[in-house]
């Protein structure tokens, strides 16, 4: 990142802020980063291993934490400045405390539970609604762990009170800068450009099937879709910057500008639904290479 430094709601703060402290404390060194993210990945497999040993016992935790460290694309995060092996670490830690408290009744591991969960999706939005998980599972679990109606209500509400409080400054932050109660803008930049492959072609979709599952083989069979196998996997993403950045050169405000991007993927989803539920299996392919290229490395 370079200057000008100026306000964004497009990422959540709580991994640019750890990485912004660790440089701070050696500098830009991508070294340290990731091996402290190695040492997080450690960490999520020892949380993982008390998760299983709480729910089924000792020989299925060890199972569990083995097959966690072996996982190729979690022991693979490590080594990219991503959000994704912070934010697993987090919500295992959030997870284990809850299922604490839920067992010991404590107020305190129910106010810690919900810090931590507010942390969680402050690293990544996607938790926002688990609090819904929550509440339905102390609701079904009330009567095997013996609690009354209002145990269970004052239980939930500490837990909301200290995620709300953990949360709310950021939300505060963006609205009052961008008049947007929001934690992050991220999700519809990706639904503009699921939505711009619609307008591809038969062709264009076996390039991207090939090039998707690997870059040599797509650059083998079909040498004539790109000159960079890199730009063909990374062209949707640039042609959504590059309406953002239309729309910003416009005048418009980076919420004015992410709605706008937003309508137009809708509409364009509304119009074609068949295909876009189609082209979702493309996307499932994609998700693939995530296990199979850090395996074969």
């Amino acid at each position: 990142v370079r200057p000008p430094y100026l306000p964004t709601m497009f990422i959540e703060p709580m991994y640019p802020f750890s990485i912004g402290i660790i440089y701070n404390l050696f500098g830009r060194n991508y070294l340290v980063v990731r091996l402290l993210q190695i040492l997080i990945f450690g960490i999520t497999v020892i949380l993982v291993y008390f998760l299983a040993e709480m729910a089924f016992g000792n020989k299925v935790a060890i199972y569990s934490a083995i097959a966690t460290a072996l996982c190729p694309p979690l022991a693979n995060y490590p080594s990219y400045l991503l959000v994704e092996t912070v934010f697993t670490c987090l919500l295992c830690l959030t997870i284990l405390i809850l299922t604490k408290a839920t067992k010991s009744g404590r107020i305190s591991l129910f106010f810690v539970s919900g810090v931590l969960l507010g942390i969680t999706t402050l690293c990544k939005a996607v938790t926002i609604l688990f609090f819904l998980v929550v509440l339905i599972g102390l609701f079904l679990l009330r009567r095997n762990l013996n609690y009354s109606f209002k145990k269970m209500a004052l239980y939930f509400v500490i837990f909301m009170l200290a995620f709300v409080m953990t949360i709310f400054p950021w939300i505060y932050r963006n609205y009052r800068l961008f008049n947007h109660f929001n934690i992050s803008l991220r999700g519809d930049l990706a639904l503009w450009m699921r939505a711009n492959k619609l307008d591809d072609t038969w062709e264009d979709t076996k390039h991207a099937l090939v090039y998707n599952f690997s870059e040599y083989l797509g650059k083998a069979l079909y040498p004539q879709a790109t000159k960079n196998p890199e730009d063909f996997i990374l062209d949707d993403s640039r042609k959504a910057y590059k309406r953002q950045n239309e729309l910003l050169n416009q005048g418009y405000s980076i919420v004015q500008a992410n709605k706008i991007i937003r309508k137009e993927a809708l509409e364009k989803i509304k119009g074609r639904p068949l295909k876009y539920l189609v082209q979702t299996f493309l996307e499932l392919e994609k998700m693939t290479a995530f296990i199979y290229i850090p395996t074969l490395n």
